[in-house]
């Protein structure tokens, strides 16, 4: 096979960022033979692979819904603080989604800042060894000792600050200890090759244990004035409630990223702005949450069909209604089986995400954990899709418990969550459930959920690590980060510290059935609907690519910028 290579630099065109250098176009000619079949030549196909380098420079203009509520990440529970914060942070391990070969499939775990890692001592003890010359965006050096600080603030939560997603270190890890200035001695509860996911898990990121300590020592509750990682890219200023700026750090471990020199996201709340920014080209992407519909990226598409694109990506964001357990009538089962009977998921999901947007949510929705339980077997045993006769006996449940008379109730959400609270009120009203609305913006809407201030209140969840323990440890267990309801299951809790030591997928697998088959016959909460993600693409936007739950690629360091290339047909 012989090769011939050569060589081009493409000029820029004239639209788009001029400070953006034009990418170096690799066009490979390669010529292979071919044998032809009852022939005696042989005949000789040519065959042009391009390949297009990356480019330094530029900036990426991004519009987003949600707006952080602090500036400490390992405080926050939500996606929408992660995909603004993410480009500030490294973490120990991390999910690989530069290398992905298959959209919104599970990712590998990788290296990070550590370099290598081992187990020893059965399993029970893992050694990480970090990257040499690492530092931080202030000029500290990159250290075993703050990461040794992080992830013990992590585990043992000083002054009662909640790190809710960050849980898999308060249930893997006994004890951090920094041996040298590069080398970690994590010493585990149990053995577990859960705790590699843990480690890559986004949330998990190291910020200068001198910046946390500060905090700690004084009482934890003095809020961050700046964002100081070791990410590749560096604060550069926020204005609240209208954008967040970062610029390149010089500094980041993987050297050669990142590619853009800068990125500025612009917080604008109304949907229709959004997309108009992006049409207009004042936003080159938008933000991974809140989500657009199909028909709203299709619209878009059809506007602007050499700019625009958009996949349909298969996320694992579970929405759920969640019943106040330590408030009657919502201590009775019979009122919570009658809701959960009343839910229709499917016009749920149309009526928020559009056709082909969403799947039913079930007890453990994940990727690929058809070997806990298929979906469609789920799906039968929580009534995914009532019937008439589903219908009718979810009224004949609450007539019991209410005597015959009309039960009022109140749903209290996110402002966000406007639209599903409306398809909830008219799926509720037919079992003889009056709910009156009541709609708070995002921090008092969190700060009901965890005061107890509600009856129902509803939910977006997803799981950044692809695995059963984060929605068991999230939802299900007593002190899980969004067990806003209080549920408390013995049982539950004996079955789950038993398959987080059982390696034998097949048994772990009949565990977490038994597990679901506890939450079905008790229903803590009620299920709406799954998402999968539509998300639209820019053809000038390079190197982005979708994971899992949309949380896992915040960081933003392989994306970069062609300007003026555009879809062909």
């Amino acid at each position: 096979m012989i090769v011939l290579l050569s060589l081009l630099l493409l000029i820029a065109l004239g639209c788009g960022d001029s400070d953006t250098p034009a990418p170096v176009v690799i066009e490979k000619e390669v010529i292979k033979e071919v044998e032809v079949i009852k022939e005696v030549a042989v005949a000789v196909e040519v065959i042009k692979e391009v390949v297009v380098m990356p480019v330094h420079g530029g900036t990426l203009n991004i519009v987003t819904g949600t707006e952080m509520r602090q500036l400490d990440i390992t405080r926050e529970t939500s996606l929408a603080n992660l995909q603004n914060l993410g480009p500030a942070h490294v973490g120990v391990l991390k999910q690989d989604t530069a290398n992905m070969t298959d959209i919104g499939t599970e990712q590998d775990v990788v290296a990070d800042t550590a370099e290598s890692w081992e187990f020893s001592e059965g399993g029970k003890v893992l050694t990480l060894k970090l990257k040499d010359g690492m530092t931080f965006h202030n000029g500290e050096p990159f250290t075993a000792e703050d990461v040794r600080y992080n992830l013990w603030r992590g585990r043992t939560s000083p002054n009662k600050i909640a790190f809710t997603r960050m849980n898999c270190l308060q249930t893997f890890v006994e004890n951090e200890e920094a041996l040298d200035d590069t080398t970690v001695k994590l010493t585990l509860t149990f053995p577990t090759s859960i705790i590699i996911s843990c480690l890559g898990n986004p949330w998990v990121a190291i910020q200068p244990k001198s910046v946390l300590k500060a905090i700690d020592d004084g009482g934890g509750e003095a809020p961050m004035k700046t964002i100081v990682g070791a990410g590749p890219f560096k604060f550069a200023g926020y204005n609240k409630g209208v954008d967040l700026t970062w610029e390149r750090y010089d500094g980041y471990h993987d050297r050669g990223k990142p590619y853009l020199d800068e990125i500025k996201y612009f917080f604008v709340k109304d949907k229709g702005q959004r997309l108009a920014a992006l049409l207009t080209g004042q936003a080159d992407m938008a933000s991974v949450w809140p989500v657009f519909s199909r028909e709203e990226l299709q619209t878009l598409k059809n506007k602007k069909p050499e700019k625009f694109d958009f996949l349909n990506v298969h996320g694992s964001s579970v929405w759920v209604a969640m019943f106040n357990l330590q408030k009657a009538p919502w201590d009775d089962v019979r009122l919570r089986k009658a809701v959960n009977m009343a839910i229709d998921q499917r016009a749920m999901g149309l009526s928020l995400f559009g056709e082909g947007a969403w799947a039913a949510t079930v007890p453990f929705a994940g990727r690929g954990w058809d070997w806990i339980r298929p979906d469609s077997e789920w799906q039968e045993l929580i009534t995914a899709f009532p019937t008439p006769a589903d219908i009718e006996e979810a009224k004949r449940l609450v007539s019991e418990v209410t005597g015959g008379e009309r039960l009022p109730v109140t749903v209290t959400y996110s402002n966000y969550y406007a639209k599903w609270a409306e398809v909830l009120v008219a799926q509720l009203k037919e079992i003889g459930i009056d709910v009156t609305l009541r709609g708070l913006d995002r921090t008092a809407n969190v700060n009901a959920q965890r005061s107890g201030d509600f009856e129902i209140t509803l939910q977006a969840n997803s799981w950044p690590i692809n695995d059963p323990f984060e929605p068991l440890t999230l939802l299900y267990l007593p002190d899980g980060g969004r067990n806003y309801g209080k549920w408390n299951s013995p049982q539950v809790a004996d079955l789950y510290e038993k398959q987080l030591r059982e390696f034998d997928l097949t048994k772990r697998g009949d565990l977490l059935r038994q597990i679901g088959d506890i939450i079905i016959e008790d229903m803590p909460l009620a299920y709406i609907a799954r998402t999968t993600f539509f998300y639209e693409i820019n053809s000038e936007v390079r190197g982005w690519t979708w994971a899992i739950a949309g949380h896992n690629n915040a960081r933003m360091d392989h994306v970069w910028l062609e300007r003026g290339r555009t879809f062909t047909k």
